[in-house]
């Protein structure tokens, strides 16, 4: 598919860079719109684990007005690695983490990625998978969450089906590590 040309319908310059596009020249009965955060670059949604369990934590979510158990996540940075997906989120991943829940990590790989929102919002998050030191956490926290808890991996799957994990981020993640195991 050859690349189409979009122009700025309104451009906020953050922190998050957001700019809303239109479609220059579209061929489709109906214009065409997109979301494009952070100049496109991929965030991360992260699953910190240590001995079975991987961190929670809630987070005030405003634009959805009420607080989310998610895994953390973040959005991609200029100084993240861009040649490839995988390799950006990783390293978005691993500074959102320490970031916001001041855990360690010891190593941390990709699981994979998903496009958020092929229609309006596409953008491409990666799934990174960090394991961290045991005991409390390290550093500061950015004060973006609320309560950190520690979850057996085993668990997850009920989490979803009572509604605990709700949000699409932590949902996509969950599907990739039960996935993987």
């Amino acid at each position: 598919m050859e690349p189409q040309a979009f122009e700025a319908v309104y451009t906020w310059n953050g922190p998050p860079h957001i700019e809303f596009q239109r479609q220059v020249g579209h061929a489709l009965q109906y214009p065409v719109h997109r979301l494009v955060v952070q100049r496109g670059q991929p965030g991360a949604v992260v699953v910190a684990h240590r001995n079975r369990s991987v961190v929670l934590v809630r987070s005030r979510r405003l634009a959805a007005a009420e607080e989310l158990w998610e895994f953390p996540r973040g959005f991609g940075e200029p100084g993240d690695q861009l040649a490839n997906c995988r390799d950006a989120s990783v390293t978005a991943g691993v500074r959102e983490l320490v970031e916001e829940t001041g855990l360690r990590p010891l190593s941390a790989h990709s699981l994979g990625s998903y496009i958020l929102d092929s229609s309006i919002y596409p953008s491409r998050v990666g799934v990174v998978w960090v394991e961290v030191a045991d005991g409390e956490p390290a550093g500061p926290r950015d004060g973006e969450i609320e309560e950190l808890r520690w979850v057996p991996l085993e668990d997850l799957a009920g989490l979803v089906a009572r509604d605990t994990i709700r949000d699409a981020h932590t949902l996509a993640a969950v599907s990739f590590v039960l996935s993987s195991r």
